[in-house]
C-alpha cells in the first residue's frame, strides 16, 4: 500500500497499525461517546453533592442525539442513586402555570390545593414549601427544559427566574438541563435570570474545541505510524514542519473555535488535503493545509448566524466591521471595539449597555465562531487580548445590507455607514 492510500485509510478508520501489527485508535471517536461522558460526569456531581447549582445547556441541531444521550445518562445514573426527573417542553407546557402544575404532577404532589384555578404565585409558593419540608422530596431533582428557547420568549421569564432561584432556595441538589437548537440561547435570557445561570454547554454534534487536541488529531491522522521506509520518514517530517507553521496554527485555532468543527468536518478537511498531495512528490506544505481548510472548513451558512444575534452582539460585530473597513485594522482588542462604540454619537444615544455586558456578549461571539482570539496571549489581560472576525468584514456588511435591512434599527444601519437617518 502506498503512502497516500495508507493515510487515507487511517483517516477513514481513525486507526493505524502499531509495531506489533495490531490496530490502535488514533483519533477521538466520531460518536456521542465524548458528550455522553462529559454529561454523565456533570450529572454525577449533582448526585454526590460535589457541585451546587448546576445548570447545563445541550445545544445542537435537531436529531443530533441530545435527548437520547441525556436519557442514556439517566439510565446509568439510576444504578448509583435515586433522583427525580422533571421533563418540561416549551411547546407542550405553553404557559407558566401549566409548567408548574406539570412539575407538581411529576413530583407526585397531589393534594386538594392543586386546583385548576390556582394562580402562578400560589402554585410557586406551594412547590417551594413542599420541596423544603417534605423529607421524601429531598432527593436530587433534575429539571429538563426541552425547547428551551420557547421558555425564554415568555413575558418577564417568570418561570425561568423561579426555577433558577429555586436552586439557591433549597438545601438539596437541583440541576437544570436546557435542550435547544439555538447557539445563542444564553443571550435570550434577561439579566436577572442570566445572573443565576451557570451555562455549562455541551454541543451536539461533538466538536474538537481544544486547539492542542485538534493539532494532535491532525498529526496522528496525517503521519505514517511507525515508518520504516525512507520516503515515509521524509513525508512525516513535512507533516511535523507544516503543523508548526504560523499560518497553519492560526487555522487550527480558528477551527477549534467554530461550532461547526465536528470530527467529521475535520476528517473531510484532512481527506481533501491528502487527495491533493502530488503523487510524484509526497510533501505536505502549509499551502496545501490552508487550502484544504479554506475549501472544506469554511461554512457560508455561518453568515445566517447574524440573524440570531441580540442587539449588543450585533453592535460588537458592526464595530469590528467598521474598524476593518474604515480604519483598516485586521485585529482588535476589546478596548478598541468599545472605544469605537462609545465614540459614536448616534450609537451612544440608543445603546447604553455597560462594559460587563459587552464583555459577556463578546465571549458569546467567540463561542459562536464569529470572533476568534489570537493564539499565545495567556499573559495578556482579557481587555487587551487581540481578536479578529472569522468572516470577511465586507461580506458581513454586504450580507446585512442584502438580508437584514428591513429589520435593522435605523441607527445601526447608520453606524455601519449605509447613510440612513431616523
Amino acid at each position: 500500500m502506498d503512502i497516500k492510500s495508507k493515510i487515507l485509510s487511517q483517516i477513514e478508520t481513525k486507526k493505524a497499525k502499531a509495531k506489533n501489527g495490531k490496530l490502535i485508535k488514533i483519533c477521538p471517536e466520531d460518536s456521542l461517546e465524548i458528550p455522553f461522558q462529559d454529561l454523565k460526569k456533570k450529572l454525577g456531581q449533582s448526585l454526590t453533592d460535589t457541585q451546587q447549582n448546576i445548570s447545563i445547556v445541550l445545544e445542537g441541531p435537531g436529531g443530533t442525539g441530545k435527548t437520547m444521550t441525556l436519557r442514556k445518562c439517566f439510565d446509568q445514573l439510576k444504578e448509583t442513586g435515586t433522583f427525580h426527573q422533571i421533563w418540561l417542553n416549551g411547546f407542550i407546557q405553553n404557559t407558566d402555570v401549566s409548567a408548574l402544575k406539570e412539575i407538581m404532577r411529576q413530583l407526585r404532589i397531589v393534594t386538594d390545593e392543586s386546583e385548576e384555578n390556582q394562580n402562578f404565585g400560589n402554585t410557586q409558593e406551594y412547590i417551594l414549601n413542599i420541596l423544603k419540608n417534605e423529607k421524601k422530596s429531598r432527593k436530587p431533582v433534575f429539571i429538563i427544559l426541552d425547547d428551551f428557547d420557547e421558555f425564554t420568549n415568555r413575558p418577564k421569564q417568570t418561570l425561568l427566574y423561579f426555577l433558577f432561584d429555586l436552586q439557591q432556595s433549597v438545601n438539596f441538589q437541583i440541576c437544570i438541563i436546557s435542550i435547544t437548537t439555538r447557539i445563542d440561547s444564553f443571550s435570550l435570557l434577561e439579566k436577572r435570570v442570566r445572573s443565576r445561570f451557570s451555562d455549562y454547554k455541551i454541543r451536539f454534534p461533538m466538536i474538537i474545541g481544544d486547539k492542542e487536541v485538534l493539532k494532535k488529531v491532525c498529526l496522528n491522522l496525517l503521519t505514517i505510524n511507525n515508518p520504516t521506509k525512507k520516503d515515509e520518514k521524509k513525508y512525516n517530517k513535512t507533516v511535523y514542519e507544516t503543523l508548526e507553521d504560523k499560518t497553519v496554527l492560526e487555522n487550527i485555532n480558528i477551527l477549534s473555535n467554530f461550532s461547526t468543527s465536528t470530527p467529521r468536518k475535520i476528517l473531510n478537511i484532512l481527506i481533501y488535503m491528502v487527495i491533493n498531495l502530488d503523487d510524484t512528490k509526497l510533501v505536505l506544505t502549509p499551502a496545501i493545509f490552508n487550502n484544504a481548510v479554506k475549501n472544506q472548513g469554511t461554512n457560508p451558512e455561518r453568515l445566517k448566524i447574524l440573524h440570531d444575534l441580540n442587539m449588543t452582539q450585533l453592535i460588537l460585530v458592526c464595530a469590528m466591521v467598521r474598524l476593518r473597513i474604515f480604519k483598516n485594522q485586521t485585529t482588535y482588542t476589546f478596548m478598541t471595539v468599545l472605544n469605537d462604540i462609545y465614540e459614536n454619537t448616534i450609537v451612544r444615544k440608543h445603546h447604553n449597555e455597560n462594559d460587563d455586558t459587552h464583555g459577556e456578549m463578546l465571549e458569546r461571539l467567540i463561542q459562536m465562531g464569529l470572533v476568534v482570539p489570537m493564539p499565545r496571549q495567556k499573559q495578556t489581560l482579557d481587555r487587551y487580548k487581540k481578536i479578529y472576525l472569522a468572516l470577511d468584514a465586507t461580506r458581513i456588511k454586504r450580507y446585512i445590507k442584502e438580508n437584514m435591512m428591513n429589520k435593522l434599527p435605523f441607527w445601526v444601519a447608520s453606524y455601519l455607514g449605509f447613510g440612513i437617518s431616523g
